[in-house]
């Protein structure tokens, strides 16, 4: 036989699961208008396949979720990289790697401007073999098109000159 107390217990757990099914509901409804707004996006980029575009930028994802992420206490490294399906490892690795690649860029923009205040005018070409050696030094390994990518990231590359007007 139940009594008034358990009566009353089940009635407040009747409400409180109807307040979180409105709330999963509302959830859900937000996850479906940014699914929507994803798709839209990609198709103005000119990407055709999301799903594609969503496994070559995983590590991407998985760093801007922890990130965003960080007060929530549900929202970690593992959790994160099940869902995606990749390891802790590739995670760490690719950060650590990233970590690596941004280092060297900042030193490389920073030996460039030095070199450009000599040679305002100086190319990533001739650039290239000028830092070979002090970025040999340092221990960074860059190639040119690297150069090219990492000078132009970061505003860095000489814009042409106008055309001549002169008549030969």
């Amino acid at each position: 036989m139940e009594t008034t107390k358990n009566i009353i217990e089940q009635d407040g757990m009747k409400r409180q699961i109807k307040v979180l099914e409105k709330e999963v509901a509302n959830i859900q409804l937000e996850l479906d208008k940014e699914r929507a707004c994803i798709k839209i996006l990609g198709q103005r980029a000119g990407i055709k396949d999301l799903n594609d575009f969503k496994n070559r930028c995983k590590w991407e994802i998985a760093h801007k979720t922890i990130e965003d992420s960080s007060g929530n206490a549900w929202v970690n490294v593992k959790s994160v990289c099940v869902k995606l399906g990749m390891s802790r490892q590739n995670y760490y690795a690719s950060r650590k790697q990233r970590q690596k690649k941004e280092v060297a860029g900042d030193l490389l923009a920073d030996l460039v401007r030095q070199e450009r205040k000599a040679h305002p005018r100086i190319g990533v070409r001739k650039l290239y073999c000028v830092l070979q050696p002090t970025l040999k030094k340092a221990g960074i390994k860059i190639g040119r098109d690297r150069m090219f990518e990492e000078l132009r990231k970061r505003g860095l590359l000489v814009p042409p000159l106008p055309p001549s007007t002169a008549i030969a």
